[in-house]
């Protein structure tokens, strides 16, 4: 599994002191930061009619910046290309290289992409699907409805169920039946179960999964040329490969044929605005500040702390709205229920009462202008279906430690070792000293003896998905998203996946009649009604959600990420002055 203990690095040491300190005191806040607005609009509803594109006047490609633009990133996952084997910080990357079958909008709208037209049949058990013609590769060749029917029988194939190792496509591959050509421009998708946001979840830009459209290779599935494509990725996005050297940078320059402007009849153009970029690991803040200072960087994320140095150097913050959320929840409880505390509906709801979640997000992340605690796992404010209703339960420490005398847990006596499974994030920030200061708080609150285990992004899932986190707790991250039909099918719905939270007839038979209906006059209202029954049963703990804190350097002109985006989203916006 490949997970050690938490080391005790001064700053989270510092922030764990301030936390029992302030806790002890009850201080109210102290944060003069302005709550982030409410964002967009929710929309993009898939529905079952297709989304033309809106032609506009043509804009010839003039005024290309000639220069590179350089990325600092403190984690981006495995560093592999190939879809079936890339977490989701590959997006960090990969974004800028592939082309997804359907974009978005930044008001969370689906439209078309390199899929043009898609319909959902009157059952809801499949998909059709139009491709459209002239997109190129980045090798110069053509895409055409066999390099989509491969990368989507490649990624949810059952062959992937052994050969894919992001964790995502065992999941839908477990309820896609089958990828088929069913004409010169169009494919099918028939699948076990109805899925709402199937399009949404698993194609669009908009969505999380890893799915942009390779060209068909001679096998399915083989490790040798899955190999060889992570050396030299070929896609069809807005940059292409140039160069990636392990552990330190990945290099891309501007593919001058994407197919997505004016004068292919789309409504707007999202060529790059720039010639070249680096992508550079770098773990530590510090660093990442003084190079966007200096100049010799030009987007990052920073925390707040970084605030008078970023903006003497000239530089502001870009946040992105609602791009990732704290996902807390307790693998597989329901295998061995007696030998967890946590196959307990109550219990989990004590663990929740216990944690000052504004109080933690005050001190780490310098308050809701970059952490809110507001919404259940993937549903915050901007999500279809969400009202307050599903907000975090506050903090009551004396209902928690009630909660768990009437359990048979007075002061915590038999409770048991808690461990807490954690790692370092792509995208939120503080994502173990978080963990470590919930533990502190369960300590404190509720006498409980915890243990914080930090790892690989990639070696944790594993231990998840393989079952070797059993009656324990995962704190991990996760993308937030306009449309959470898709992840509540993966986790609440799927009956064999491996990634479910239960194995209740009842909640599994609710949960696939509240993602089944398309109707977008009262889809919202269902998704609303279904998230509620979730609520309840707090299966994962509502935390709250972090607006990414995107630091732009002086050097940059403009740049307008979208909300709900956990990646740099809307590239095409960023522009050197």
């Amino acid at each position: 599994m490949n997970i050690r203990s938490i080391a005790s690095p001064k700053r989270l040491l510092l922030a764990v002191l301030a936390i029992t300190l302030l806790a002890l005191l009850a201080c109210g806040s102290s944060a003069t930061a302005e709550p982030a607005s409410g964002g967009t609009t929710t929309g993009g509803v898939p529905t079952a009619t297709p989304q033309p594109a809106t032609a506009a006047p043509a804009v010839r490609d003039t005024g290309v910046n000639p220069g590179k633009v350089v990325l600092l990133m403190p984690a981006w996952g495995n560093e592999r290309f190939d879809n079936i084997h890339t977490p989701g910080g590959g997006n960090n990357y990969l974004k800028f290289m592939h082309a997804d079958g359907v974009n978005g909008d930044k008001n969370g709208k689906l439209i078309p992409g390199i899929v043009t037209e898609w319909e959902i049949a009157s059952d809801g058990f499949s998909w059709d699907f139009k491709v459209r013609d002239g997109v190129k590769f980045h090798d110069g060749s053509d895409l055409t409805v066999d390099d989509v029917v491969w990368t989507y029988e490649h990624g949810w194939g059952k062959g992937c169920l052994e050969a894919c190792t992001n964790i995502g496509n065992p999941n839908t591959a477990a309820f896609v039946s089958s990828v088929e050509k069913t004409g010169a421009d169009s494919f099918k998708i028939t699948m076990d179960l109805v899925d709402s946001g199937f399009v949404y979840q698993q194609m669009s830009e908009l969505g999380p999964d890893v799915e942009g459209i390779h060209p068909k290779r001679a096998k399915l599935w083989d490790a040798d040329l899955e190999a060889a494509f992570d050396k030299n990725p070929i896609m069809a996005g807005p940059m292409s490969f140039v160069e990636h050297v392990t552990a330190e940078r990945i290099s891309l320059k501007r593919f001058d044929d994407y197919y997505y402007h004016p004068d292919n009849g789309l409504p707007e153009d999202r060529r790059m605005q720039f010639q070249e970029l680096d992508i550079l690991l770098v773990p530590e803040e510090a660093t990442r500040a003084a190079a966007i200072r200096s100049g010799s960087a030009d987007v990052t994320i920073l925390s707040l702390e970084t605030r008078k140095q970023l903006e003497s150097g000239g530089g502001r913050y870009a946040f992105g709205e609602q791009g990732v959320y704290w996902w807390v929840f307790f693998p597989h409880q329901y295998v061995d229920p007696a030998s967890t505390p946590f196959s307990n509906k109550n219990i989990r709801r004590a663990m929740s009462y216990a944690m000052n979640k504004e109080l933690m997000m005050e001190k780490l992340y310098g308050g809701p202008q970059v952490a809110v605690a507001k919404g259940f796992g993937a549903v915050t404010p901007n999500t279809i279906g969400y009202s307050t209703d599903i907000d975090p339960l506050p903090f009551d420490p004396d209902k928690a430690r009630q909660i768990l005398a009437d359990e048979g847990y007075p002061d915590g006596k038999g409770f048991g070792k808690v461990i807490v499974n954690t790692y370092v994030s792509t995208a939120l920030p503080f994502l173990p000293e978080s963990a470590q200061v919930a533990a502190d708080m369960w300590r404190k609150e509720l006498n409980l003896d915890v243990e914080v285990n930090v790892g690989d992004e990639t070696s944790i899932k594993k231990a998840w998905t393989s079952g070797n986190l059993q009656g324990q707790i995962l704190w991990r991250d996760n993308e937030a998203r306009v449309d959470a039909a898709g992840i509540t099918r993966a986790v609440y719905a799927t009956r064999d996946g491996s990634l479910r939270f239960h194995e209740d007839v009842s909640l599994f038979e609710r949960v696939e009649e509240g993602i089944k209906v398309f109707d977008p006059a009262t889809r919202e209202k269902a998704l609303n009604d279904l998230y509620k029954v979730l609520w309840d049963e707090h299966l994962e703990l509502g935390i709250g959600y972090v607006n990414i804190p995107w630091a732009v350097g002086p050097r940059i002109e403009n740049w307008e990420p979208w909300p709900l985006a956990f990646f740099p989203s809307a590239p095409w916006t960023l522009t050197l002055k």
